[in-house]
């Protein structure tokens, strides 16, 4: 159960605000906490200029987690935090945010002279900022997880429910279609692919098409051929078959996928996104946060 729930796709959303200045408000907080309520023996604490004094662990409670988060952002390649953000990733970012701390603070108490640096005092630092932090960081976790779930799960039911009940269907207006694409019939279109070289290519029937995925430096495109699933290997960039489709349903779902919209038959909802799947096919196609709205405003215009 637990392992289950640590596995779980978490929405690494970067705030609106610059990393240092929530780390600002952070240190603003520790420093008022420490010094209102004065936990940890800081009442009986007697020092010249002590209110400074406790106002540089507010310092530090600024400074750790800004250099400890451009490091991990130096470090972890970007699509980690877009599409591969699990919520035990989430728990260890937040717990090496306070042991950057607890470590800053263990220097800084170290430097006014009031504890050894040392493994015990480390310990102890660890200690106590895990006991001013942690609580209402895994609160904060734990909320963030569930509101966003709860949207997007009725998300999921509202396209659900839109693709159970598709309109009536239209025809294109005469001219909508793309130079490198071609109607075989008034019904239907097909999708020209051109790999690299300019030579390979692939025609498939608009309707036909399922998804394409980037494979390194290929691109597999997956559609239906006499009823059965095709894979055909391309050796191009999912950006530039991408730039070859002029269709509104053949949309960028995902920094390695690009989907058909018109043939999913089942969206799900999680607390990172959404997955699409077929009933042609097994395959889960996940839909990453920063495509999330644009693909999910689709199925809305179907009502």
């Amino acid at each position: 159960m637990v392992l289950s729930f640590l596995n779980k796709a978490y929405p690494y959303i970067p705030s609106k605000r610059p990393a240092w200045l929530n780390n600002l408000f952070i240190g603003i907080f520790v420093a008022l906490f420490l010094i209102i309520f004065q936990p940890f023996d800081l009442s009986v604490w007697q020092t010249p200029n002590k209110t400074l004094k406790v106002l540089g662990f507010g310092l530090v409670s600024f400074l750790m987690p800004t250099l400890f988060g451009w490091l991990v952002f130096k470090l972890v390649p970007k699509y980690q935090f877009e599409d591969q953000w699990k919520v035990w990733k989430e728990i260890l970012l937040v717990l090496g945010v306070l042991l950057s701390i607890a470590l800053g603070n263990l220097f800084y108490a170290h430097l006014i002279r009031i504890t050894d640096f040392s493994f015990r005092g480390f310990l102890n630092s660890v200690v106590v900022t895990v006991l001013i932090g942690l609580f209402p960081v895994a609160l904060a976790i734990l909320n963030k997880y569930h509101r966003l779930l709860r949207l997007n799960l009725e998300a999921a039911k509202q396209a659900n429910e839109q693709i159970a009940h598709p309109p009536a269907e239209t025809h294109p207006p005469k001219g909508a279609e793309s130079s490198n694409n071609r109607n075989s019939s008034s019904e239907e279109k097909l999708l020209r692919f051109v790999a690299e070289n300019e030579k390979d290519m692939l025609e498939v029937s608009e309707k036909h098409l399922l998804y394409i995925e980037s494979q390194d430096n290929y691109a597999s495109v997956v559609f239906l051929e006499e009823g059965k699933i095709k894979k055909q290997m391309m050796r191009s960039s999912l950006k530039r078959l991408e730039a070859q489709v002029q269709v509104p349903h053949i949309k960028r779902c995902h920094r390695a996928f690009m989907v058909n919209l018109s043939k999913v038959a089942k969206v799900e909802g999680n607390a990172a996104g959404y997955t699409l799947s077929f009933s042609e096919c097994d395959t889960k196609v996940p839909v990453s946060r920063n495509y999330g709205p644009e693909v999910m405003s689709y199925f809305k215009t179907l009502a």
